[in-house]
């Protein structure tokens, strides 16, 4: 089971918050799902020009610059993450906009049925939505994995 906790920054809540109590706040949310439901792992992440820290400006457009930096940023949020929940497992991914995610083992299809026109406008979607061909109510298989690229750092 799992409770997605989303937070613009990503990471950047347990690394190096604005204010202590957003860090209060996300550590509390992981404690929460883990007494509730288990939750034995979390999953860091942080997205190459990430609005939180400043972009790619903020590094002077340099992404290696960038990438050292949000490393370093998943590292210091693991080790935080570590040291107040010994218990928890942590993995980090440092998302780019050139490709992260491997798709396998679900197929997705456009819906027979076209989106309500509310629907589409409230959510700007042209066309027909997207769906899996699994039942409602049935647990949507796992469509994500590992960068085949670069290494998940621990």
């Amino acid at each position: 089971m799992a409770d997605p906790l989303k937070i613009a920054g990503g990471a950047k809540a347990f690394a190096s918050p604005v204010e202590e109590s957003e860090r209060s706040f996300a550590l509390g949310q992981v404690r929460t799902s883990m007494r509730l439901h288990g939750t034995n792992r979390v999953m860091l992440m942080i997205h190459s020009d990430c609005g939180a820290y400043g972009g790619l400006p903020a590094f002077g457009g340099n992404k290696e610059r960038e990438a050292a930096n949000h490393e370093s940023e998943l590292r210091n949020a693991a080790e935080f993450l570590k040291s107040s929940i010994s218990a928890i497992e942590v993995e980090c991914y440092y998302l780019k906009f050139n490709g992260v995610w491997a798709f396998e083992e679900a197929t997705f299809t456009p819906s027979r049925n076209p989106a309500a026109q509310g629907e589409r406008r409230r959510r700007r979607i042209n066309g027909l939505l997207a769906r899996t061909k699994r039942k409602a109510g049935k647990k949507i298989p796992i469509v994500a994995r590992r960068a085949p690229l670069e290494p998940a750092m621990r």
